[in-house]
């Protein structure tokens, strides 16, 4: 993410450049094959925050992007678990710059409470945002704006990983592939954002 960044701020160095720098929280559902990780009734409440950092090129509407998210879910096994999301996006921007589109794809690292990571993929991101309100503080200064901000996301999980222990018995290992393991998560929240331009 920080060689992202990086690249970013480069680019946004040159002529005709609009960085922008966005935060964002929301809340869904997810549903699918992540039941088996789970062991839980689907669909589940998520909770997601995260930030996107995206260049637009301002002599056309496409771009680049990367974001970095965090997942929280009501599922009781997972009350003191993490999820981290982390994807790379082509981004389309409105001509007015009101409306933002991404489509990307990436990685996931899910930790249950009682074992250790289990990788994921992002095999399809999108994800859309409209500004509600904009302002600038000063003509120099970077703009702000206040958005409502839409995304699915449909991945799944291929990793192994230890089951429960009970007693003193060696806890079972258990191997979940993409196929057992699809999972669609539909998330609506707001998002802020500051536009170097």
């Amino acid at each position: 993410m920080r060689s992202a960044i990086a690249i970013l701020a480069v680019l946004s160095g040159s002529a005709h450049a609009d960085l922008n720098w966005s935060v964002h929280v929301g809340g869904g559902m997810e549903g699918g094959g992540g039941a088996r990780i789970v062991k839980a009734v689907r669909p589940d409440g998520v909770m997601e925050a995260g930030m996107i950092v995206e260049y637009i090129n301002t002599n056309g509407n496409a771009g680049i992007g990367a974001s970095v998210e965090a997942v929280g879910r009501l599922t009781p096994r997972f009350e003191d678990a993490e999820e981290i999301k982390a994807d790379g996006m082509f981004r389309w921007a409105g001509d007015d710059r009101r409306f933002r589109f991404g489509v990307g794809a990436g990685i996931r690292l899910l930790t249950p409470r009682d074992g250790k990571a289990i990788q994921g993929y992002d095999l399809i991101r999108l994800d859309m945002s409209g500004v509600l309100a904009s302002w600038k503080m000063a003509p120099a200064m970077p703009q702000m704006s206040f958005e409502g901000y839409v995304s699915w996301t449909f991945g799944c999980y291929s990793d192994s990983y230890d089951g429960e222990r009970i007693g003193d018995m060696k806890p079972a290992r258990h191997d979940i592939g993409c196929v057992d393991s699809i999972t669609s998560t539909y998330v609506v929240g707001l998002r802020t954002t500051v536009s170097w331009r």
